[in-house]
């Protein structure tokens, strides 16, 4: 890919199995309930381990949660779901060009408001 793996890997809970070992032997945290036996909780620690997984847990979802509501606004808006060429390479390219058609709409989007915002500022000082 690009030369290294990412910190965690945000997926539905259908493709949390057991069969994580590529991600364990590359040091991938997966999100969601972590199999085996949990660590020991004293009284030392029980809060302290409450804590940071519900932390873990919420960050995890909101950074999902975010990617999957991309996804949605692809197909809902940028016909992603239209999508139905025959070779793999032009499947691949339709969704290159949808996802740049999104970030670029996004950026324009940006930009009009930071325009606007301007020319409201100058019209305003002109009367």
């Amino acid at each position: 890919m690009l030369g290294y793996f990412p910190e965690s890997v945000h997926a539905d809970q259908i493709y949390q199995t057991r069969e994580k070992k590529y991600c364990r032997d590359n040091d991938i945290r997966m999100t969601g309930k972590s199999r085996g036996r949990p660590a020991k909780v004293t009284e030392m620690n029980k809060e302290k381990l409450v804590q940071e997984k519900k932390q873990r847990y919420q960050d995890d979802d909101v950074a999902r949660i975010i990617v999957e509501s991309k996804f949605g606004i692809g197909k809902r808006r940028y016909g992603m779901e239209l999508i139905r060429s025959k070779l793999k390479e032009t499947s691949e390219t339709d969704i290159y060009m949808t996802t740049l058609v999104l970030n670029l709409d996004k950026v324009c989007t940006k930009e009009m408001a930071e325009n606007k915002a301007k020319y409201r500022v100058l019209l305003r000082n002109a009367s």
